[in-house]
């Protein structure tokens, strides 16, 4: 790859990764597949990235309603010591958690409004 071709690839790779966001109904682990390959390819082009660093954009990429597990993720321990698998399988843990409880919000909801519903 000749010098120019590979330092648009660089800079093409930069900002998938300053832009990286989990999309909506995206599952945390092809998230992470997604994100490996973007860092895999910006070490190739010998981009330094230090796992503090990366620790920190899976946590700025989750949506707002991620927020309480991003913080407890971060009271917990010194973002430099977790490894980006650990950060994948607590966040696939608390994925999961959350699945199951959509249904118990959907009926709550559903329960409050009817509640609201006989008030009126």
């Amino acid at each position: 790859m000749d010098h120019l071709m590979k330092e648009d690839k660089r800079s093409s790779l930069i900002s998938q990764y300053d832009y990286f966001k989990k999309v909506p109904e995206e599952s945390v682990a092809n998230m992470f597949t997604r994100f490996s390959i973007i860092i895999s390819e910006l070490m190739g082009l010998d981009k330094k990235i230090s796992l503090t660093e990366i620790n920190n954009k899976i946590l700025m990429c989750l949506p707002r309603s991620w927020d309480t597990r991003i913080c407890a993720i971060r009271e917990s321990r010194c973002q430099r010591e977790i490894t980006t698998k650990n950060h994948s399988r607590k966040l696939k843990s608390y994925e999961l958690l959350l699945k199951t409880r959509e249904p118990e919000d959907a009926m709550e909801k559903s329960s409050y409004s009817t509640k609201e519903k006989s008030i009126a």
